[in-house]
């Protein structure tokens, strides 16, 4: 058995973990030795991005029970020694790339001469939309769209919806058309001689939806 020491709050819980196989997250961070314990720390349970600066931090160690105090920062100085209990949650500083540093103590009074550094992209700002074009042949709408931008975490995927008549209110309602990376989808129109709207929605890699810009097609 292992035993990871998780801060979810503020402050920390024990969970127990089997060492093969073991559902400890996975370590973002260089590992830590002070005196004959090893530590390391986690984000977010290893997550690149976070839409919110509300991070968890989890300490991963070989023997908890040997660790008396821990210190987190924003910078690298911390005076803010306090003792581990029950869940903790960290609040980063700030958006964009970010670092979380944490030192230790033992029982006996080792502390770490080193802090340990983890990193995570905070990024709560929506993609800014495009434009989109719909030409229509026949029966079948081909659908473009271009001049999405994220200057946080860059947009990784799009989504597109349709109704009957006009664009859907938003990406959360209307019909599925289209999902992933490309910048382009086809709509075989099933009632010809109906109008359909469609909405084109970009999203980050921290999973932030834009409003979406919308064109009609009509009947």
């Amino acid at each position: 058995m292992r035993t990871a020491l998780v801060l979810s709050g503020l402050a920390l819980s024990l969970v127990a973990c089997e060492e093969a196989g073991s559902a400890a997250p996975e370590v973002s961070a260089d590992a830590l030795t002070v005196g004959s314990v090893d530590v390391e720390l986690v984000v977010n349970n290893g997550a690149e991005t976070s839409r919110s600066k509300t991070v968890s931090l989890t300490l991963v160690s070989d023997n908890p029970g040997e660790l008396a105090e821990v210190c987190i920062s924003n910078t690298e100085t911390c005076t803010d020694w306090q003792p581990y209990a029950n869940t903790i949650r960290w609040t980063m500083a700030g958006e964009g790339p970010r670092e979380v540093f944490a030192w230790v103590a033992t029982m006996d009074g080792e502390e770490s001469a080193e802090p340990l550094v983890a990193s995570i992209w905070v990024d709560s700002t929506k993609p800014v939309d495009g434009m989109v074009t719909a030409v229509r042949t026949g029966g079948r709408v081909s659908l473009s769209w271009d001049g999405y931008m994220d200057a946080g975490s860059g947009i990784s995927r799009y989504k597109v919806v349709y109704s009957v008549g006009g664009a859907p209110a938003s990406c959360s309602v209307g019909t599925p058309l289209y999902a992933g990376p490309l910048s382009s989808a086809s709509h075989k129109m099933p009632v010809m001689g109906t109008g359909y709207g469609y909405r084109v929605c970009a999203i980050d890699d921290a999973g932030n939806m834009s409003t979406g810009s919308t064109t009609v097609v009509s009947g």
